[in-house]
Parts: structure tokens; sequence; C-alpha cells
């Protein structure tokens, strides 16, 4: 929850988006600290600013693993995903192979599937595994083979380009943190 009253320090706050509001200008030997155990699924861009010899610190607080800005978005609803009967015909009968598909705002460029990068194919007639994944660019739509309702296995896709957006911002320290599954860089 944000507990930032206008009045003295601010923090802490509930995302990544109500902090880069409040901590911006000079923030000489101040710090901005994420909970560990916790993933921001939403990009920085860093509108504060230390100064020689005293930097503004991005970090983590707390116990457990470190916080995880991630450039992915979790496709866990399982109204997003519908079922697609392909026919795949075979020499002497026709198979219905568990495509599924789900709409996204952006091409993702990858798509993460229970932790590991899944393999993107060029069609939807090469989906034939569960690490394989296909995406529609005319309806926007990323395909999945998948046995059981995709929503069961942990489905990320890539979705924006940076984690953290550093806009020629100086003085700045990075510790116990991580940036991962971005679209591009994880820093910029």
């Amino acid at each position: 929850q944000d507990c930032a009253a206008g009045v003295g320090q601010p923090g802490p706050f509930n995302s990544i988006a109500n902090a880069q509001r409040a901590v911006t200008g000079d923030q000489s030997d101040n710090s901005l600290l994420l909970k560990r155990d916790r993933i921001f699924r939403e990009q920085y861009n860093v509108s504060a600013y230390g100064t020689e010899g005293h930097p503004f610190i991005i970090g983590g607080y707390g116990t457990g693993n470190i916080p995880i800005i991630s450039g992915a978005d979790l496709l866990d609803r399982p109204s997003k995903w519908t079922r697609e009967g392909v026919l795949n015909g075979a020499k002497n009968h026709a198979l219905t192979r568990p495509l599924w598909y789900t709409t996204v705002g952006v091409d993702p460029e990858q798509i993460f599937i229970n932790g590991s990068r899944a393999t993107k194919v060029s069609s939807k007639d090469d989906l034939d595994k569960v690490d394989k994944w296909y995406f529609d660019r005319k309806n926007n739509r990323v395909y999945v083979y998948s046995v059981s309702h995709p929503s069961t296995r942990r489905i990320e896709v890539s979705s924006r380009f940076y984690g953290i957006y550093i806009k020629g911002k100086r003085y700045l320290k990075f510790q116990d943190l991580q940036v991962e599954k971005t679209k591009g860089d994880g820093f910029r």
C-alpha cells in the first residue's frame, strides 16, 4: 500500500509507477528500495539522480530473494485463453491439436513457459510441442500448444523493452536487484 502522506520522506509504495512519480530530482544519498520476494511487472523510468560521491541507490530491502523487475506479463487468467481446434491432416485420419491463443498488445519477441524461454516458430503448423509458440501479427494473438489449459502453466510474455530506463540520469547505483525478461536491454 502507499503510505506516503505528502509530509517528510515518501514510502513505501505499492508500485514502481507510484514511486517514480514521487521520487524525482536530486536524490543524493537517498535510496529507492524494492521489497524482496516481489516481482514488479512494470518498467521503472528513473527521474531521480545523485551527485558525484553521493549516488541515488536503487535496490532491495528485507529478507528473501532479491526483487525482480520483469519485462514480462503473466498470462494466468483462464478467461483470456481460447481453445482453437485445428485439424492436422495425417495419411489416414485427422488429429486435433491442442492449440490455445490469447490476444496481446505487442509482438512479444519472447515467451517463457514455466520459467524457460520457449521456441518461437514461423507458423501455427509448426506448433507440435509444449515448448513452442507462434505470434499471429494480423490478430495480435499468441498461440501455444498445450494439452491442459494454459493458465495451469506459468506463461509469461515479454511486453516491455526495458526494466529500467535511465534517461541519461547520472550517479545511480543499483544493488540487490534483478531485471529480466525484457524485449530489449534490461537497462537503458
